[in-house]
């Protein structure tokens, strides 16, 4: 805020002259900061200490701003890394080269967070956000409809994303794990329980066992899939029915 002190006007801090570094300040702030701890990491993004936040606003090379919130400390840094010891991480990309503008706030920043892992994140936004999109035709740059084969990669994609989730949690190598021992963080609905048990069923790198297991599983589970598949479509009363028969 600006003021007066003896006779000489207060200039306004930093932040209220740069509309672009409180646009950061407070993206980070929303996607990593616990409540009790806002005004402690507010104090520690701006000032900037590694100057990963200035090359991000005004560096014409400078295209991604990551921020990584471990126990009450928050870094900054131009390049995309995991920590596994972190409590949350989020990355800002600016969709055009240059400087960022006050003008490119907010539809030319990107913002993707990463909570568990870059797996689990990825698929995560294809499943929840950019396939849907794709699916229904969207326009990928306002003009041309999205490719179909285009369409079909990021279903390939998802769902061998989702494999290596279900099966490791996104941290794991795929040929070792043993799926008794999955973490199964993949698994939000009966339908990824029912592509679990399928993918171990095929699964190379599983015991003959534990394939036939699986198989039997996954046979078990099939007269209602099909209506799972359509749970969005189901009257009320089918959806009661079909918790009954499951239970």
């Amino acid at each position: 805020a600006s003021g007066w002190r003896r006779g000489h006007p207060i200039r306004p801090t930093r932040m209220a002259e740069d509309v672009r570094r409180e646009f950061v300040v407070n993206t980070v702030l929303d996607a990593v900061a616990p409540s009790h701890a806002r005004e402690h990491l507010r104090a520690q993004l701006s000032s900037d200490l590694t100057g990963a936040m200035g090359a991000f606003l005004d560096d014409q090379t400078t295209t991604v701003l990551q921020a990584t919130l471990a126990g009450d400390v928050v870094t900054c840094a131009n390049s995309v890394s995991f920590d596994t010891s972190s409590t949350a991480q989020v990355v800002l990309t600016k969709l055009r080269p240059g400087p960022l503008r006050p003008n490119d706030i907010p539809h030319a920043v990107s913002v993707s967070s990463m909570a568990h892992s870059p797996v689990s994140a990825l698929y995560h936004q294809l499943r929840q956000v950019y396939g849907p999109l794709l699916g229904n035709d969207a326009r990928g740059d306002g003009a041309a409809p999205v490719d179909a084969k285009l369409r079909g990669l990021v279903a390939e994609l998802e769902a061998g994303l989702g494999n290596v989730l279900r099966l490791t949690g996104g941290v794991g190598d795929l040929a070792r794990v043993n799926p008794a021992d999955s973490p199964l963080v993949g698994i939000a609905s009966p339908l990824d329980e029912f592509t679990l048990w399928s993918e171990v069923a095929y699964a190379k790198d599983v015991s003959e066992p534990t394939r036939r297991a699986a198989n039997e599983v996954y046979r078990a589970f099939e007269p209602v899939k099909e209506r799972f598949e359509r749970l969005n479509h189901l009257a009320d009363e089918d959806v009661l029915e079909l918790v009954d028969e499951v239970g």
